[in-house]
């Protein structure tokens, strides 16, 4: 994928409008004297982005999205696929809700459920209250990530497996 010239950020992807997250990132900043980069309207328009960020990114392909997340610092996010490329690039992160949980379109659960199988529900961030900034100074275990990963594949394979055995190829 195409690689980023920028160095030394916190990359801050956000769908929902959590005011929580953004607060956290302008609080990292401060202690860390990073640029925030941020990819902002992405699911909807959230006004908090108009003035959120100091450098907004408009109009970039998938290549460039992964090579922010590889290339970054720290990533602050409320996206599963946020969550996702953070944890396959061994990042820095952190995880807010893009939805209270009493939303019926919350697809909050398929993030705990991912952090939960592989051992990473510290890296969630609940609500303001739990804004622990160190947090992004606890180095992340990745290489019992990575075992948990395998053994994740591994199950996905086996369900693939027995569930293609079972139709008829003709």
């Amino acid at each position: 994928f195409e690689t980023t010239t920028e160095k030394n950020y916190i990359l801050c992807y956000f769908l929902g409008g959590n005011r929580a997250g953004r607060e956290y990132a302008e609080r990292l900043k401060e202690k860390t004297k990073m640029k925030i980069l941020t990819i902002p309207f992405m699911d909807e328009i959230n006004k908090i982005d108009f003035e959120f960020g100091d450098i907004q990114l408009f109009d970039i392909g998938p290549g460039e999205f992964l090579s922010y997340i590889y290339n970054a610092d720290y990533i602050i996010t409320d996206s599963f696929h946020g969550t996702v490329f953070s944890v396959l690039f061994k990042r820095q992160f952190v995880v807010f809700n893009r939805f209270a949980e009493s939303e019926k379109r919350s697809t909050n659960s398929r993030i705990d459920t991912l952090l939960e199988n592989l051992n990473l529900l510290s890296r969630r961030v609940t609500s303001s209250g739990e804004m622990d900034i160190e947090l992004m100074d606890r180095e992340i275990d990745y290489g019992s990530v990575s075992e948990l990963l395998k053994i994740q594949r591994e199950r996905s394979l086996d369900y693939l497996k027995k569930a293609l055995e079972t139709y008829d190829m003709v």
